[in-house]
């Protein structure tokens, strides 16, 4: 199943729904691609902030290289993100600098790899030429800008 499923016309089951991240995942997923997303396996808060984290550097990213003239905008937000969601910065240090315990390096492991999951479906959105996600960069812009994708615990 990919990370982000592109056709929001399947509903994701309730089974399913509770096994995932949090409601706000959705909304995320849905400003830029419009669709729907599977990541972690279980209910796990850490997990939960690394996937936030990494689903909002990805928008950055895509609509940073599909709209050129929003990179910097897109920059700025992201840099304003940071500032405004300090508690994850803390706790992204703090993994990082326990990286020799099981879990510690579980959780690394899983970040690096929910990251690359999605930098490789835009990668494939773009080689088929499907940009439809760049016509949502707008919105996704002004919602980071806002502060409506700020990271809350759940």
């Amino acid at each position: 199943m990919p990370l982000i499923r592109f056709d929001a016309s399947s509903p994701l089951s309730p089974n399913a729904a509770r096994a995932h991240w949090r409601p706000t995942a959705f909304l995320l997923c849905g400003l830029l691609l419009g669709g729907q997303h599977s990541l972690a396996d279980e209910p796990d808060p850490m997990k939960a902030m690394l996937d936030h984290v990494a689903i909002v550097g990805a928008m950055v990213r895509a609509c940073g290289h599909a709209r050129p003239e929003l990179a910097e905008r897109f920059a700025h937000a992201q840099s304003s993100w940071w500032q405004r969601n300090r508690a994850v910065t803390v706790r992204l240090t703090e993994l990082r600098g326990s990286a020799d315990t099981a879990r510690s390096r579980m959780l690394l492991r899983y970040y690096e790899e929910v990251k690359e999951k999605l930098r490789d479906q835009i990668e494939e959105l773009e080689a088929a030429n499907q940009r439809a996600y760049a016509d949502r960069c707008d919105g996704v812009l002004e919602q980071i800008e806002r502060g409506s994708l700020d990271y809350s615990p759940g």
